[in-house]
């Protein structure tokens, strides 16, 4: 390439290849290849944690609830009542227990029919002695004992007739007044007539299954709480506020 170079030019040798010299330089910079530039390699996504569900077994096989349930009352309904359908299966983490079989109840009122204990004690028939009746909207109020994990609140009013019940509300809390980190987890109370402010759920007829209350939270992870708390109105129709089970399922510290 040197020797071209000093060929094409018409001047001195000297200065021919001084021009040679630096015209073939400038050819082979351009010719030379250039450092291939290092781009950092591609950030991937953290891994996604693979979290294993099962369905809840809240336990209404033919032998533990009285299926014979009638089919939808007639008459007025209220607005916000939520369509008769097939449950979707409601998907836990492996583990689950009920936290609440046979712990203490309290009421804010003495019932007038049965006994507040009868709430936590497993059976979810609705026969004529398997109802805590009250004569008029309250609560009742389950202690665990301590600390839970709780993942669902499951409710069983009086079932054998199917009633529309006003103004249910789940509440959770850690101490007994309901003062410390108190959590709403359910309120269909869709006209603020308890007073405990308006809620965004629907109102459901009582049935053999049972109303399933999501506190499972984030990820699964569930809601941390001592006590439960369960309002109750009036019935659509004028009926008195009647309880036959409540099982609250989590995790046992």
């Amino acid at each position: 390439m040197l020797r071209k170079c000093i060929l094409y030019v018409a001047g001195t040798a000297v200065i021919a290849f001084a021009l040679g010299a630096a015209a073939c330089n400038k050819s082979s910079d351009e010719r030379k290849p250039r450092p291939a530039t290092r781009r950092p390699a591609p950030r991937t996504a953290p891994a996604r944690r693979v979290i294993e569900l099962v369905e809840l077994d809240i336990g209404i096989g033919t032998d533990t609830v009285t299926r014979a349930t009638p089919g939808i009352p007639k008459g007025l309904k209220p607005p916000h009542l939520r369509a008769e359908g097939k449950r979707a299966a409601f998907m836990v983490v492996p583990g689950m227990k009920n936290l609440a079989i046979y712990k203490t109840v309290t009421a804010g009122e003495e019932p007038t029919v049965g006994d507040v204990d009868q709430i936590t004690d497993g059976i979810k028939k609705s026969g004529k002695f398997d109802y805590v009746e009250f004569s008029q909207p309250g609560w009742v109020q389950i202690d665990l004992g301590g600390p839970q994990t709780i993942h669902a609140v499951v409710i069983w009013h009086f079932y054998k007739n199917a009633t529309i019940y006003n103004d249910v509300i789940v509440r959770l809390a850690d101490d007994a007044a309901f003062t410390k980190n108190v959590r709403t987890l359910f309120n269909n109370d869709h006209d603020n007539s308890s007073a405990m402010g308006e809620g965004g759920d629907k109102a459901f007829y009582t049935r053999w299954w049972g109303e399933i209350v999501d506190a499972r939270g984030e990820n699964h992870a569930g809601t941390p709480a001592r006590y439960v708390r369960i309002y109750t109105g009036e019935g659509w129709e004028g009926e008195p506020p009647r309880f036959v089970e409540v099982s609250v399922y989590g995790k046992e510290k």
